[in-house]
């Protein structure tokens, strides 16, 4: 009667495939994140960026005419 209770064969297995498939979650989460993160930085910096080192640009071409 107690023989189905005693085989765990695969359990262990089961349990080794739900782990992994949880940290497959959370990395694809992760670069999900990360990506917002990268875009959002980068149309910042084009925009600050940018316009500072034109208006230097401009201040350097001032002082040589």
């Amino acid at each position: 009667m107690f023989e189905v209770l005693e085989d765990e064969s695969g359990q262990t297995s089961a349990e080794l495939l739900l782990v992994i498939g949880g940290m497959i979650v959370i990395a694809i989460f992760m670069l999900l994140m990360y990506k917002n993160y990268v875009t959002g930085l980068g149309n910042e910096v084009n925009n600050t960026d940018a316009k500072d080192l034109s208006n230097k640009i401009s201040k350097l071409k001032d002082d040589f005419t």
